[in-house]
């Protein structure tokens, strides 16, 4: 056990745990609990084999094979005002007497538009 002056320098030179001599039973304790913490690490390198790595959760926590990682799967698209947008796009128009899409009557009023001269429509 290395021992250490009042002032905490090491008493023998060494640059490893310094204990305080507060006491002979205090200081054999506490370097005993150092010993065990680092002997604790070291165990749980060895353990991991990190490699510059995570460790690996334990065998039994880690996926199972053919079982999916998200089991309930993508949620569903919420409806948003494109989605609704799309929707009402693709209807047929009721006033129509050709029975067009909106989306068709759109095109080809942009595209009377454009000919007229519209430089927005063209865009």
């Amino acid at each position: 056990m290395a021992a250490a002056s009042k002032s905490g320098e090491p008493a023998n030179g060494s640059a490893g745990r310094v204990v305080f001599a507060i006491g002979t039973a205090q200081g054999e304790r506490a370097a005993s609990l150092s010993n065990q913490f680092a002997n604790e690490g070291a165990l749980m390198l060895k353990e991991s084999n990190l490699n510059g790595r995570r460790r690996l959760p334990p065998i039994e926590k880690r996926w199972q094979n053919g079982v999916s990682g998200n089991p309930r799967g993508r949620p569903r698209k919420q409806e948003c005002l494109t989605s609704l947008l799309k929707e009402e796009i693709a209807k047929i128009c009721p006033a129509d007497r050709e029975k067009q899409t909106w989306k068709e009557l759109i095109v080809r009023a942009t595209l009377q538009l454009a000919m007229k001269g519209n430089a927005t429509a063209l865009k």
